[in-house]
């Protein structure tokens, strides 16, 4: 492997992409209307102006569930993914043979389901993918043998995961996801104890006006920063207050008690040590009590880029690997691991397996449709028609055992090839010509 790939790590405070030295941070909020959209940055500072046209869990609840003010270009959270992902690697700016393979780092609570969507939704940004990891693995594999609880904080919620290492392999022994606990329930509570300060003191109330209110939101990073010093001035219109840190201590404490619960239940069954993820680790003022390790922001793309051989299935087998449970070896450097890779022995059953099967849906553009009985698929513009359109390429048929038949009736191709028989299609194929592109994939209940 003499390429490293690009690390897409998800975490809906800033999702994160690392390329070599270049590094991109995007937080997942969203705005939209009918024919327009959003995301990152752009979204947050302005998403308070516009509560009826956004979106900030979208990566959390990442299916093709309707929406409830679903627009034009948006009907569901895969939508918003897809936009999102979409503005990310454009910011990146790659193009052509400068595009790199994804190794996705993803939230240990995703289902089976959401994998397979997000593939899907790579896919079809022309974003091969090479391999997927539980990102609790990358975040504990380089301390020492031991037991570690990794806690990994979102916008909505914290994730707790308990990380046992050994000298052989870094596993996941058990996790508990607590709501409300995230970023954004965080920064509500915040901002109602600044505005108490405000109107005990000023009788100006910033949360009453959207300008202001969203104001006084995308001050609060800096303002927390700087109240960690020492009491600080902060401004909102023209009123101002002087801030302190006890005015916040107990507001945040609130919010973030279930988490210190959590952390004490599970050190009684194993004496671990934490670790604080870079999205816990800037609110270190309500985790001083504990004995931690705070992990620097680069810390989880710095180890999928020590372990990327293993990570990465470079047999024949279709699909894409996945990693639950880390085999550990001398992975010194990259370069020593893409050296070994060829003599490694495969990976259990239990560490990896590989996502992939007979599709259920199809992608045209960022919207999936489910396969069902007899479609057809147009050649001008992409569209699943129930009725042969006018111009067509092919018709879809699944079969009483769940197999998806394509029959060509016009030039198009699979996977590059040109086709002409019909064909069994597999999750991942790609049909085309050159006006659409329909993208293949699997959708898995739950349970």
């Amino acid at each position: 492997m003499t390429d490293l790939p690009t690390i897409l790590e998800i975490n809906d405070c800033a999702v994160r992409l690392t390329q070599a030295e270049q590094v991109l941070a995007s937080p997942g909020f969203a705005l939209f209307e009918d024919n327009w959209v959003a995301t990152g940055d752009e979204a947050q500072t302005r998403y308070r102006l516009r509560p009826l046209n956004g979106n900030n869990n979208f990566w959390q609840q990442l299916n093709l569930d309707p929406l409830g003010n679903a627009s034009g270009l948006i009907q569901h959270s895969g939508d918003l993914v897809y936009h999102h992902l979409s503005q990310l690697l454009a910011d990146a700016g790659e193009n052509g043979s400068d595009v790199r393979p994804l190794l996705i780092a993803y939230p240990g609570f995703y289902s089976d389901e959401q994998l397979s969507l997000l593939l899907g939704i790579c896919q079809s940004l022309n974003r091969p993918v090479a391999g997927l990891v539980n990102s609790a693995l990358l975040f504990a594999a380089n301390q020492p043998p031991g037991n570690y609880l990794v806690i990994d904080q979102y916008l909505h919620h914290t994730l707790i995961s308990q990380v046992a290492i050994s000298a052989q392999q870094v596993s996941i022994e058990a996790s508990q996801l607590l709501s409300n606990t995230g970023w954004v329930s965080l920064s509500d509570a915040l901002a109602r104890a600044i505005s108490d300060e405000f109107i005990r003191h000023t009788r100006f109330n910033p949360r009453h006006d959207a300008e202001h209110e969203q104001t006084l939101y995308n001050q609060l990073p800096q303002w927390l920063e700087q109240v960690s010093a020492g009491d600080c001035s902060v401004q909102v219109a023209d009123k101002s207050v002087t801030l302190g840190f006890n005015v916040l201590a107990d507001a945040g404490r609130n919010v973030l008690q279930p988490i210190m619960d959590g952390v004490a239940e599970m050190q009684q069954r194993s004496a671990a040590q934490v670790l604080l993820c870079p999205s816990a680790a800037a609110l270190p003022y309500w985790y001083q009590d504990l004995a931690k390790a705070q992990l620097e922001p680069q810390h989880l793309a710095t180890q999928a880029q020590r372990f990327a051989a293993r990570l990465i299935d470079t047999s024949e087998q279709e699909g894409v690997l996945l990693t639950e449970e880390l085999a550990l070896k001398d992975a010194a450097s990259p370069q020593a691991e893409a050296a070994a890779a060829s003599s490694a022995t495969p990976p259990s059953a239990k560490a990896s397996r590989t996502i992939t099967a007979q599709p259920t849906h199809i992608l045209t553009g960022a919207h999936a449709h489910a396969i069902a009985g007899e479609n057809w698929l147009a050649a001008e513009e992409p569209a699943l028609c129930a009725t042969e359109p006018s111009a067509c390429f092919g018709k879809l048929s699944r079969t009483a055992q769940g197999k998806v038949i394509f029959t060509p009736t016009a030039s198009c191709l699979l996977n590059d090839q040109t086709i002409t028989e019909p064909t069994e299609l597999q999750a991942q194929d790609v049909l085309a010509n050159d006006q659409v592109r329909y993208q293949l994939i699997q959708v898995i209940a739950n349970g």
